[in-house]
């Protein structure tokens, strides 16, 4: 073999690398922008971002993606075939340990309390004074990570009765009361 096709054989293969790598982020990039969209609309009733923050939706798709991979979202039916998301976590009967962590991990590192707070004194929508949704946000704030994630990651496994579920709702219920008193 010439020095010359050696040549032409490596810049071929770096050129099928390279096409591949950049279809794999393109696939990749239409997954988040998909879920994205789909996250934005779901959030509030179409409203994007009014509650969880400007930037939920692309930081929570960006994270699933990563976190899952689009061919664990597409057998989860996440996404189709074309890596377009076809319904939320909600109309799944089951979803992979993968995805569900992946969903629970973003989730929550994606919420923007300063967003949450904002929203909830600007709107009225909870009838409370500054100061009690101040709290009802702290409280939600000091909420244990690992059971605000364990209890997203079983309500989108179907598991609404396990005991994380239970120690989160107890835990956001004693948050819901600052709101009342």
């Amino acid at each position: 073999m010439t020095i010359r096709t050696l040549f032409a054989a490596s810049a071929t293969a770096a050129l099928l690398l390279t096409t591949s790598g950049c279809g794999g982020d393109a696939d990749q990039q239409k997954a988040i922008d998909s879920l994205a969209a789909k996250t934005d609309a779901a959030e509030s009733g179409g409203n994007p971002n009014q509650l969880l923050g400007e930037g939920f939706g692309a930081c929570y798709a960006e994270k699933l993606v990563k976190g899952a991979g689009i061919d664990q979202l597409v057998a989860d039916g996440v996404l189709d075939r074309d890596h377009r998301a076809l319904v939320g976590f909600a109309d799944l009967p089951t979803l992979s340990e993968k995805s569900a962590t992946a969903h629970a991990d973003a989730e929550y590192a994606c919420i923007d309390w300063p967003a949450v707070t904002s929203y909830l004194q600007d709107s009225g929508s909870v009838g409370a004074d500054d100061g009690a949704v101040q709290d009802y946000v702290d409280c939600m704030q000091a909420i244990d990570p690992d059971v605000w994630r364990a209890s997203s990651r079983a309500q989108v496994q179907g598991k609404d009765t396990s005991a994380a579920v239970t120690s989160f709702n107890d835990a956001s219920q004693k948050c819901q009361a600052t709101l009342t008193s």
